[in-house]
């Protein structure tokens, strides 16, 4: 279609168009120069009146009028204004129209006589008038008889930050306007709801996959760019709101563009990580959140100041973006090519309508298109790498199922084959125990006792191994069998009593005599053993109670325990294979994490289900179902039960101490603390270290934490880190409190020894980290290794003290020297003023006096002059005396006592920060050497210190006392209480110089608030 050539234009607000034919010729713009009346609403009936209103100006169309200048001056925001046209040469018979865009920000148009199109209400006054943004609206007009056409444009703007006719006005052929309207909805349409079907679809792809964040920003991209598409161009929301509000629709033009950038950012930064800056994106956020506030909470004549900085940082952002597609095609990253093609289709589209804007292309615009073309584009992209990504979840799930058949292969043969040697193990510790060569000592006896349940518990965890294969291959039969319930749960009770008793639990039950049910005796055992066992190993005090019911043809027996409990969370999946639960943050106990996996599938075997309730703290029940049996004697006597031992069914054996070799017996051996929940890992370590160190072991992690606390400290320390309650990670944690790893080295010892184990026992104090089974040559190697290097650390350690000792000795003596020759200087230097100054201001004072006396008689006023100075110079003496005499003063206070300088200090405190200091001194002077009065003034004002400036103290009271056998120095407080794990430098020093002295050093918090300091010096110490 053709447009208005460049000749056809408005002059001094007429135009004419004689000869114009609208169908072949096209629309015309009607740009050039309208009439224009500044601050007049003008109406048809204001121009039919015999004088025709002045003209303001002859202003270009279109245009904002904050670009006009009326009397040398630029035309405010704020006002109103009529623009008046009039077009002659039209055929009135022919059907033509005009289209409008938006104006701002409100107006009327009056074709002729008659009131056409309208957006809002135009109005003199802010009052008086109703700003609104219009739809792209085409008006059917008719001429005149004599062809001519009379356009007047009411405008009024007191709301937008500049107010005019910004787009051009077109008349033309009415159909074919209109035709071109219908287009741009159409086209607008197609846009919208492209972008907002792939939005939605990207959205719905993460809400359906949350680790990959890349849909989601993308597809909340396309959300806003269909949004901002809506308000612009055709301004498709107007057609579907018409009343859509005029703040909102300001609003949101901005925010889409804010924030869409920021979705954009994000969609990239998440698809190459890798090639943009974390801080570009965090940067972008942060910028994006402070624009969306500003439009949020401001009117649009404030955040239209916004799109300065906005359109800065995004060419920056371009830029950058630049730089990183070139990196992108560099490093022939997969996708680059289509993110590099999808950002040229939006420029050039960009550059194509600009041109055409400026009349040097005639192109239609295709912007939005090229929008429409990137976002399909990376659309694309992400579906690639979606297609990419589930190709590869297949293979890796068809390689996943070979190796877990190959898994299950190998552990079925791998335990079968282990049954032999097991076998033989557990007999010929048997025969040994029995006596078969001999009558063996007792200590022996015990270690075959204990080798033979480690054998045992292997045995069983072979056993399950091999249940659990064949029952998920499905290769189980049951054979079943009349099984009396009562006596199978009391056979299974009477084996695990020993436990139970060990623990100070008591088992019971409440099952009747005649309670049948059809099941397989083995697997019945087996089942009973995991579930009674289970609540033992998790239930530290109280009862195991087990109880069943008749069901509607089954039996439902409960296990119920008044354990630690489990956590709702933990529920769901406490059946799983390989799940162990560690309910109130306890660690694992020992097993697998099948057993209950098994009894889970043999329940099933039978036919039955099995549920748990539990809350944490409140125990825990157990229910299984199993087919009730007609009432009468089991087929066949009951099944022993010894065959079938569940690990956590073990008695806790006790430790067997190992006998010291007699050449060591007089010699000081290292000592080694050992902690290890199992008792038979205690032992081995115990009779790896006999004869050479100084052992002392426990089962409990709790029990050598109470150890340390107490201030027991060995030379090393060996720790399993899974122990239940505190573990060896919370013990370790503990010793780096009290002692660094220098003064306490602390070696893990785990069965876990992948790369976060070791990571985790070294963050938690760890000097070193065995993984087990351990290897006595290289424990004992290890061991003497880190001992060496804490006797090396202790060693250097006494040689650094020593020299610093040595040093401050030395500097103190030459400070001495010095000082006394600075003060015989200084006293020096003062007489010399003495009698210098004021000898000679006495003897100017003496003649001033001889001459008053002689002229009294003479010449009386004369006399009183020289009398006069004589006492001036008088007081000019004392003052130079009373100078040097404080000057001597706060030399003899350089000199003050032990007691003096504490005194000092607490004054000190009291008036500079404003505490108050309730004291008790009762030593006395001279009866510690200057270290140790160092020490105590270094502690004193260290705790005043950090008291006022750590825990806002203003009350302290001080004592030091003098016992007998010891002085002891306390500082107590009223501030916050002492909370941090570790001391600070000045703490760490004092500590160090006080236990080097042989004392005790503290730091504690009383009732709950405040903090308390206490020293402990031996007297010995006092005089070294």
């Amino acid at each position: 279609m053709a447009t208005a050539k460049s000749s056809v234009s408005v002059q001094n607000g007429e135009l004419q168009l004689e000869g114009w034919d609208f169908g072949t010729e096209g629309s015309v713009a009607l740009n050039g120069k309208w009439a224009f009346y500044w601050n007049q609403l003008l109406d048809p009936d204001d121009l039919k009146q015999g004088t025709l209103p002045a003209v303001s100006a002859y202003v270009d169309m279109p245009e904002y009028w904050t670009n006009y200048t009326l009397n040398g001056r630029k035309l405010p925001a704020d006002g109103y204004a009529t623009y008046r046209l009039t077009i002659s040469g039209l055929d009135s018979e022919e059907p033509i129209a005009l289209k409008l865009r938006n104006i701002y920000s409100s107006y009327a148009l009056w074709v002729n006589d008659t009131l056409a199109a309208s957006a809002g209400k135009p109005g003199s006054t802010h009052e008086a008038s109703i700003p609104k943004y219009g739809p792209s609206v085409v008006v059917p007009v008719k001429p005149d008889s004599d062809g001519r056409l009379t356009l007047l444009v009411q405008v009024a703007n007191y709301t937008y930050p500049k107010g005019g006719i910004n787009n051009a006005i077109e008349l033309g052929d009415a159909k074919q306007l209109q035709q071109e309207k219908s287009v741009e909805l159409v086209r607008d349409s197609l846009v919208i709801g492209s972008l907002l079907v792939i939005g939605v679809y990207h959205i719905i792809l993460y809400l359906l996959r949350r680790n990959d964040v890349t849909p989601l920003y993308f597809g909340l991209f396309c959300m806003c760019i269909a949004v901002r598409t809506m308000l612009v161009g055709s301004r498709f929301i107007l057609e579907i709101f018409p009343a859509f509000s005029w703040v909102w629709f300001a609003k949101v033009s901005y925010l889409t563009i804010y924030v869409g950038e920021l979705f954009l950012i994000s969609y990239i930064y998440h698809l190459f990580p890798q090639f943009l800056s974390r801080k570009v994106w965090r940067l972008t956020q942060f910028f994006t959140i402070s624009l969306t506030l500003l439009v949020l909470t401001t009117d649009i004549r404030v955040y239209d100041y916004s799109l300065i900085p906005f359109q800065i940082y995004s060419i920056g952002l371009v830029l950058y973006a630049v730089y990183a597609s070139i990196r992108l095609a560099r490093q022939r990253q997969e996708g680059a090519v289509l993110l590099i093609l999808g950002f040229s289709l939006i420029f050039l589209t960009a550059v194509n309508d600009t041109l055409n804007r400026k009349g040097v292309f005639t192109t239609p615009a295709l912007l939005q298109f090229g929008v429409l073309g990137f976002v399909f584009l990376q659309a694309l992209l992400l579906s690639m790498k979606s297609s990419r990504a589930f190709f590869q979840v297949e293979r890796l799930s068809e390689r996943l199922l070979t190796l877990d058949k190959l898994k299950d292969e190998f552990l079925a043969k791998t335990s079968h084959e282990l049954r032999t040697p097991l076998h033989g193990i557990i007999g010929l510790a048997d025969a040994l125990i029995d006596g078969s060569s001999g009558k063996l000592p007792s200590p022996v006896i015990d270690l075959l006792r204990l080798m033979k349940v480690s054998g045992q518990r292997l045995a069983h965890l072979v056993n399950d191994i091999l249940d659990f294969s064949k029952l998920k291959h499905q290769e189980i039969g049951l054979v079943l069998v009349t099984v009396n319930l009562r006596l199978a749960v009391e056979l299974t009770l009477q084996v695990l009593n020993p436990l139970a008793e060990k623990k100070g639990l008591r088992l019971s039950h409440q099952l009747p005599d005649d309670m049948y049910v059809m099941a397989d005796e083995n697997r019945l055992q087996q089942i009973l053993h995991n579930l009674i066992g289970n609540a033992i190993a998790y239930t530290e005090t109280g009862t195991v109670t087990v109880t069943a019911k008749r069901l509607q043809g089954q039996v439902s027996v409960q296990i119920t325990d008044s354990g630690i409990g489990i956590s709702e969370a933990d529920l769901d999946r406490i059946f799983e294979s390989f799940e162990q639960i560690n309910p109130l943050d306890r660690s694992q106990q020992g097993g697998t994490g099948i057993g209950l996996s098994i009894t889970k599938k043999l329940v099933e075997l039978h036919g039955g289900r099995i549920g748990v309730t539990s809350g944490v703290g409140e125990g825990s029940t157990f229910s299984f179902t199993l087919p009730m049996a007609g009432e009468g004697e089991p087929k066949g006597p009951p099944l022993p039960v010894a065959d079938y031992i569940p690990t956590e069914s073990f008695p806790q054996w006790e430790i067997v101490e190992p006998e010291r070799e007699a050449a060591h017996s007089n010699k000081q051996l290292p000592s080694v603390l050992i902690v290890d929940d199992d008792p038979i890992n205690v032992q081995v370590l115990l009779q790896f270290l006999a004869g050479k160190y100084s052992l002392r072991s426990t089962c409990s992690g709790q029990e050598a934490l109470e150890w340390i606390q107490n201030g027991y400290k060995p030379d090393i320390a060996l720790l399993d880190v899974m122990m239940p309650y505190v573990s060896g990670l919370q013990l370790g944690e503990e010793i780096r409190r009290h002692y660094n790893s220098g003064e306490l080295p602390v070696i893990f010892l785990s069965a876990k020894s992948q790369m976060t184990d070791l990571v985790a026992g070294f963050e938690h104090g760890g000097n070193d980290y065995l993984a087990k089974p351990v290897d006595k040559q290289e424990l004992l190697a290890r061991l003497e290794l880190h001992l060496q290097l804490a006797r090396w650390n202790a060693t250097l350690e006494r040689e650094v003290e020593a020299r610093t000792i040595e040093l401050e000795h030395s500097l103190e003596e030459r400070a001495r020297a010095l000082s006394e020759i600075s003060v015989l200087a200084e006293r020096n230097r003062i007489a010399g003023d003495i009698h210098d100054h004021v000898g000679h201001i006495l003897t100017a004072s003496v003649v001033q006096l001889e001459l008053g006396l002689k002229m009294s008689s003479q010449n009386a006023p004369e006399s009183t002059e020289k009398l006069k100075h004589a006492s001036d110079l008088l007081r000019k003496g004392l003052h130079e005396m009373r100078k040097s005499v404080h000057m001597l003063a706060e030399e003899a206070a350089a000199s003050a006592t032990f007691r003096d300088s504490l005194q000092q200090i607490i004054n000190d405190s009291q008036q500079y920060a404003e505490v108050n200091v309730e004291h008790k001194i009762e030593v006395s002077d001279g009866s510690l050497e200057p270290e140790a009065e160092k020490l105590i003034r270094h502690a004193l004002q260290e705790g005043i210190t950090n008291g006022i400036r750590h825990g806002q103290c203003t009350f302290f009271r001080f004592e030091l006392i003098e016992t007998e056998d010891a002085i002891q120095f306390t500082l107590e407080n009223n501030g916050l209480p002492f909370t941090s794990e570790r001391l600070g430098f000045g703490l760490t020093m004092m500590r160090q110089t006080t236990r080097r002295r042989g004392g005790t050093f503290q730091v504690s918090t009383k009732d709950g608030a405040g903090c308390v300091l206490l020293l402990t010096m031996p007297r010995s110490a006092l005089k070294e």
